[in-house]
């Protein structure tokens, strides 16, 4: 009898281990390998036909994260989405993936995915600027600006000792007064640059945060409002700035 429930408790361990490692694996498929990375940014620079007409998510487990993702969106595009992925699969976006050098340094040039609703449309190689793309189409007038290399973070601790209150309705100039050195990891804006909104990276414990992120609205270069989110809130935020 013991011996059947030991071979039952193994037979359920096993399961178990079974289970998290598929899970475990699963997850690291979603997204490339550097390697692979490297491969596929090697086939489609020798010809661009290799991802042309393939989806957003293809990209993504073919060629990894990219360095920057610019998202031109239409108001009623950006008024019908509730989440990035709405946006991901409804809008016009360039992915932007620096070239590498041997010793792993940037070599001045960069790869730039275009996807039409979900689908890519255009692929080319040209000097690599992580300040962004400066043109922007008249109909699509609002601009996101998605930087996942970015790594800094606004310091939770910190952040609870501001006085917000004194922040409100002040020169936009100030915002390093509540953020420090820390950079904002997206940003959108519209056409005319009038409206504004930053998210930030929060840490605590210099661990960062994965579901709470600062943002900072800013309209006719005075900050409106500063609120800490949940992340997955942040497109709710823009539509409140930017389509009032």
């Amino acid at each position: 009898m013991k011996l059947k429930r030991s071979l039952v408790c193994v037979t359920i361990l096993g399961i178990i281990l079974v289970g998290c490692h598929k899970e475990n694996t699963k997850e690291k498929n979603q997204v490339a390998s550097k390697a692979t990375q490297q491969k596929t940014m090697t086939k489609v620079q020798n010809d661009v036909n290799e991802i042309m007409n393939k989806d957003y998510k293809y990209i993504i487990k073919n060629m990894g994260i990219p360095y920057n993702t610019f998202y031109y969106i239409k108001p009623k595009v950006l008024k019908e989405s509730n989440t990035m992925q709405d946006i991901n699969t409804s809008s016009y976006m360039t992915l932007v993936y620096p070239k590498y050098t041997g010793n792993d340094e940037l070599d001045g040039s960069a790869l730039y995915v275009d996807i039409n609703e979900n689908k890519v449309v255009n692929v080319e190689t040209n000097s690599f600027s992580s300040q962004g793309i400066s043109v922007i189409d008249a109909e699509s007038s609002i601009v996101i600006e998605k930087s996942d290399h970015e790594k800094s973070a606004v310091s939770l601790e910190n952040f609870r000792h501001i006085d917000l209150g004194e922040y409100v309705g002040v020169e936009d100039s100030r915002i390093n007064e509540i953020v420090g050195d820390a950079n904002y990891d997206l940003t959108a804006y519209n056409h005319e640059g009038s409206k504004v909104v930053k998210s930030y990276r929060l840490k605590e414990d210099n661990k960062i945060l994965k579901k709470e992120v600062l943002t900072i609205s800013i309209v006719d270069n005075k900050i409106k409002s500063i609120k800490t989110i949940e992340s997955d809130k942040i497109v709710k935020i823009i539509k409140g700035t930017l389509l009032e």
